[in-house]
């Protein structure tokens, strides 16, 4: 369970990719950019940054092989 402080709210601003990945990009308030590899909790699921700049942060998702859980 996420039990960490709540810096405020974010909304996605873009999406890319296909069916088996896509790459979201997430504008937030944070005050200090978040760094490639931070794990930042959204909605109660931890995602890892793998881009950020002032205001905005990227992660990837990707599809699992069916029967994988």
């Amino acid at each position: 369970m996420f039990t960490g402080i709540i810096e405020g709210s974010g909304k996605v601003e873009g999406r890319t990719g296909g069916p088996d990945e896509i790459c979201l990009r997430i504008a937030t308030p944070f005050a200090d950019v978040p760094s490639r590899g931070e794990s930042i909790a959204v909605d109660g699921v931890c995602l890892t940054a793998v881009a950020g700049g002032a205001g905005w942060f990227e992660e990837k998702m990707i599809r699992l092989p069916s029967g994988v859980q």
